[in-house]
């Protein structure tokens, strides 16, 4: 149903109040017929501090097994998103990307965010406000977007390729990772693109941080000390709100 919309129902009695009836009103095996108007609903919360920023609609449910999770491939055979603006789509795109770089396909952080949350065959319709996670005050200039416009993206998520968490990974293949993210940080910060950048070098920490088989001075250099005098310098310069 949609929103406002009135509707009649016409139940069979085994759906209903079955054999035993609901004396004296509803006799035993009654087909039972509602008149029912959806006023409204709220959709799920799922934005980071639970402000509303973010919500969820689910239209079709999932695989309840498990969620993408950052640096998962997310590819266009399986993945489509429409995003809509009071009604008129301004995006409309089978896409391939890797999560948390999905300004590299000219979606907002809410829409990479939202998919964390996703389950495989899921789809839903994802409400972004505010100014964090939709385009914020200057949206691209092709979507014909006001500035922090409150938009919709209804996502199908077919399937996605899920990277192990990092207690899950080997040495090597914390070293190999952490090696990918040095790398894709470092070409962020050439491009100027300095959210990637931030988000890539705090990956090398993240991955590094426990690792014990890594000679400590080799770490620190070949490593740690690429993303610490980043992050700092990242920090101390951008006026990019760092991710959560």
């Amino acid at each position: 149903m949609k929103k406002g919309e009135i509707a009649d129902f016409k139940i069979r009695s085994d759906y209903g109040y079955g054999e035993s009836g609901s004396m004296p009103k509803i006799p035993p095996n009654a087909t039972l017929n509602f008149e029912v108007e959806l006023i409204d609903w709220q959709a799920e919360d799922i934005s980071p501090n639970r402000d509303g920023t973010i919500t969820r609609s689910v239209i079709v449910e999932g695989e309840k097994l498990a969620n993408p999770n950052e640096t998962s491939p997310v590819e266009g055979t399986f993945f489509h998103a429409v995003g809509t603006y009071e009604g008129k789509v301004f995006y409309d795109k089978d896409v391939n990307f890797i999560l948390g770089e999905g300004s590299e396909v000219g979606l907002p952080e809410g829409v990479d965010r939202a998919l964390r949350r996703f389950c495989r065959g899921e789809k839903s319709i994802i409400r972004l406000s505010g100014t964090k996670f939709t385009y914020g005050p200057n949206p691209p200039p092709e979507y014909n977007l006001p500035p922090n416009a409150t938009i919709e993206f209804t996502i199908f998520l077919k399937s996605y390729e899920k990277v192990p968490a990092t207690w899950e990974m080997t040495s090597e293949k914390k070293i190999e990772e952490a090696t990918l993210a040095k790398d894709r940080g470092t070409a962020f910060l050439k491009q100027n693109k300095l959210k990637l950048a931030f988000n890539k070098y705090k990956r090398i920490e993240d991955i590094l941080e426990y690792e014990r088989s890594m000679d400590p001075v080799q770490k620190k250099v070949r490593y740690l000390s690429v993303a610490e005098n980043s992050l700092f310098a990242l920090n101390s310069t951008s006026s990019f709100s760092v991710s959560e």
